[in-house]
């Protein structure tokens, strides 16, 4: 082969794997906000066997390190809920799926990637789908819970975590 026909070549082939890559990063990926909140449910699903003893609606809100509310903590979802470490704002927020067993949080923590999903070459665009990888399991147990603070003992480090709400 020449130098001008093996250029083509190489190219094309690199081509051909990056799109085999791209394909097989897309595989499993959901595409729509209800397809990632199944997802988020099945994290957890038959993990929880209790009846809720902690009032749900309290549970779901914004939550602060502080009682000045100037460090945000995070929130929580109907399944889901994202955590701030405090003082590293900056890496992003800790993500996961719960249920509510009994008075304890039951926790899987995951990752969330954004891949392409789908080429619209006509409009020049790239459709992107959600893909969630899985990682440890914890168990957050409520302590306290009120309209103004939340109390909760993680499992993983046998620490109390005390957070804030602004009414």
């Amino acid at each position: 082969m020449s130098k001008s026909t093996l250029r083509p070549t190489i190219v094309l082939t690199l081509l051909l794997v990056a799109t085999a890559i791209l394909i097989l990063d897309s595989l499993g990926a959901s595409r729509s906000s209800e397809e990632v909140s199944a997802e988020v449910v099945q994290l957890v699903d038959g993990k929880c066997t209790q009846p809720e003893l902690i009032d749900r609606s309290l549970l779901q809100k914004s939550w602060f390190y502080d009682e000045g509310f100037s460090k945000l903590a995070g929130g929580f979802g109907q399944s889901g809920f994202a955590l701030y470490q405090e003082g590293a704002w900056e890496r992003g927020p800790l993500e996961g799926a719960y249920c509510i067993d009994g008075k304890e949080i039951i926790v899987r923590y995951f990752e969330r990637r954004h891949v392409p999903v789908g080429l619209r070459p006509s409009e020049l665009t790239i459709e992107f789908g959600t893909k969630l990888r899985a990682l440890g399991e914890d168990i957050y147990s409520v302590q306290e819970l009120t309209e103004e603070r939340m109390v909760l003992t993680f499992a993983s480090d046998g620490l109390d975590h005390v957070f804030y709400r602004w009414n």
